[in-house]
C-alpha cells in the first residue's frame, strides 16, 4: 500500500471516532457522543460514497446498511434534544413555561432512549472494517495528483447536480455536507483553501440551524393540533412559539441561501 492513501487514513480517523463514541453510549446516553458519533457516521458515509464515485461501482460488494440503521436511530433521539434545548431558550425570551409540551418531550426522550440503546449494543463493527481492510488494499488510491484529480472532478460534478436543487434547501445540505468532508482529502492546504472551506462550513451552520428549526416547528404543530386541548393556556403560547419559529426559519434560509450561491460563485469552473 503506498503510504499517501489519504482516504483510508481519514477513513481510519473517522472510524476510531465512531468507535470511542459508541463505546461512551455503552455505558450512559450522553448528548454529545450522540452528536459526535453521528457527525463520525457522516463523514464515514462521505468517504463511502467519494469512494464509490472513484470506482465508478453503483453497486459495491460492501456497504454501510447497519451503520446507516443506527444513525437514523440516533437521529431521533437528536431531534428530541434539539427540541428540548430551543424550548429552553424560548421559555426563557417568552418568559413562560411550556409545561406541557415538554412533558410531551422528556416522554418521546425515553422512548426513543429505550431504542438507541438497544441499538448501539445490538451494533457490530463488522462493516466498517471490511471498509476499511479494502481502502488500505486499493493501490490506486496511493496516487496523489491522481487522486487530487479526480477528486476535483467528482465535486465539480456535484456542485453541477446541486444547482439543480437550489430550492431543496435540505438536499443542498446533505450535498454540501460530503462536499465539506472530501475537501479534507486534498493533499496539501493550499488546494483545500482554494475551497474556501471556512465559508462553506458558515454556511453549513446556517443550513443546520435551519433544519433544527424546521424540525422543531414540526413538530409543536402536531403536538399543538393533534394533542393539546384548545382551552389550555399553553395552547396560544405554543400557537406564538411555532410563529416565532417559522419566522426565525425564514431568516435562515435567506442568509443560508445567500450563502451557498456566493460560495459556489468563487468555487464554480465557468466553462
Amino acid at each position: 500500500m503506498n503510504d499517501y492513501n489519504n482516504l483510508h487514513l481519514h477513513w481510519k480517523k473517522s472510524q476510531k471516532e465512531f468507535n470511542r463514541n459508541l463505546e461512551l453510549l455503552k455505558q450512559k446516553l450522553h448528548t454529545e457522543p450522540i452528536h459526535d458519533i453521528r457527525v463520525a457516521a457522516k463523514k464515514l458515509r462521505a468517504f463511502w460514497d467519494l469512494y464509490i464515485l472513484l470506482k465508478k461501482d453503483p453497486e459495491p460488494e460492501y456497504g454501510m446498511s447497519k451503520t446507516k440503521f443506527l444513525f437514523d436511530v440516533l437521529g431521533r433521539r437528536r431531534d428530541v434534544e434539539i427540541c428540548l434545548a430551543l424550548t429552553a431558550a424560548f421559555e426563557k425570551d417568552a418568559k413562560g413555561s411550556c409545561k406541557e409540551w415538554n412533558q410531551y418531550l422528556q416522554s418521546v426522550l425515553k422512548i426513543t432512549g429505550a431504542w438507541v440503546n438497544k441499538e448501539i449494543h445490538n451494533y457490530q463493527k463488522k462493516e466498517l472494517a471490511q471498509i476499511a481492510f479494502l481502502l488500505k488494499q486499493d493501490n490506486s488510491l496511493g496516487n496523489p495528483d491522481q487522486f487530487s484529480n479526480d477528486l476535483t472532478a467528482i465535486i465539480n460534478a456535484q456542485l453541477e447536480e446541486t444547482k439543480k436543487h437550489l430550492r431543496q434547501p435540505h438536499l443542498v445540505r446533505k450535498c454540501l455536507k460530503k462536499i465539506y468532508y472530501w475537501i479534507s482529502l486534498f493533499p496539501d492546504e493550499n488546494t483545500q483553501e482554494s475551497w474556501y472551506p471556512s465559508e462553506l462550513h458558515d454556511l453549513l451552520d446556517d443550513l443546520g440551524n435551519w433544519q433544527d428549526q424546521t424540525i422543531l416547528a414540526i413538530r409543536i404543530k402536531h403536538f399543538r393540533k393533534d394533542y393539546l386541548p384548545k382551552s389550555f393556556e399553553e395552547y396560544r403560547l405554543l400557537k406564538d412559539f411555532e410563529n416565532k419559529t417559522n419566522e426565525h426559519k425564514k431568516l435562515l434560509l435567506k442568509t443560508a441561501n445567500s450563502k451557498v450561491k456566493c460560495w459556489m460563485k468563487k468555487v464554480m469552473v465557468t466553462p
